[in-house]
């Protein structure tokens, strides 16, 4: 008899450097979970806007910011609390994962945001949407005109070179108004909404290979119904606030 060799088992999966593959993939929206489905073995959930991994079901694949889960525990997606702009790189694992990530069955999402280096980079972008530039479909339902604005920026650099660094962020767009159709009824009712996103995080190098990173970010959004409340149509119940924090700590 010979010996038995050791176990071995090797990690399966894709990764997405948003400066190098990201930017020049046709991806209209950069949210991790969007750009994760560029990955093989994964797939849409049962449930909507979810994914599935390696055909397990969707409340079974973990989503992860900097280490801190942000999956939802029921259906598996991801709020998009983020910055696009700040995320570095996706990293979405199949199988032969580490048990140390816990609580999956199918896999894993693993998103890095940027840390600063040492020079001084940042991005500046601004994007604009207007319903009316959409085709309607053939039930010819009602779009808004207004113009809607979405702006974002990222700063990093270092506080002591070669020591700690800095990277911020923020996105935000004001009033935004768009118009909805009640969907058992067919009436045709307006929404607004407001949303404010940043993020800071800094890095400091105790030694050349122990690094020490603390991120705080930052969402916080309203919705307002301003039109009567159509029946049946729980999408207009007035107003909603959504604000939610996310701190990590990684050493």
């Amino acid at each position: 008899y010979g010996n038995a060799s050791d176990l071995a088992t090797t990690t399966l999966g894709e990764n997405f450097d948003y400066e190098q593959q990201v930017a020049e993939l046709p991806i209209l929206d950069r949210g991790i979970e969007r750009v994760a489905e560029y990955s093989p073995n994964i797939s849409y959930g049962p449930s909507a806007n979810t994914l599935s991994i390696a055909g397990a079901p969707s409340f079974d694949t973990v989503v992860l910011l900097d280490g801190a889960e942000v999956s939802d525990p029921y259906f598996g997606s991801a709020a998009d609390l983020f910055l696009e702009d700040a995320v570095r790189e996706v990293q979405v694992l199949t199988s032969g994962i580490s048990a140390r990530y816990g609580r999956f069955q199918g896999g894993v999402i693993n998103a890095i945001t940027k840390s600063g280096t040492n020079d001084f980079e940042g991005t500046l972008r601004a994007e604009f949407e207007k319903q009316s530039w959409d085709a309607k479909t053939p039930f010819g339902e009602t779009q808004d005109d207004t113009l809607n604005p979405t702006y974002q920026a990222t700063v990093g650099g270092p506080l002591i070179t070669d020591r700690a660094w800095f990277f911020a962020g923020g996105r935000s767009f004001p009033t935004r108004r768009e118009a909805k159709t009640a969907l058992f009824t067919g009436e045709s009712f307006s929404t607004e909404s407001e949303e404010t996103r940043w993020q800071l995080k800094l890095t400091g190098a105790l030694t050349p290979n122990q690094l020490l990173e603390v991120s705080h970010l930052d969402f916080d959004a309203t919705d307002d119904q301003t039109d009567g409340l159509p029946a049946g149509e729980i999408r207009a119940l007035g107003t909603r606030h959504d604000p939610n924090t996310t701190d990590t700590l990684g050493y």
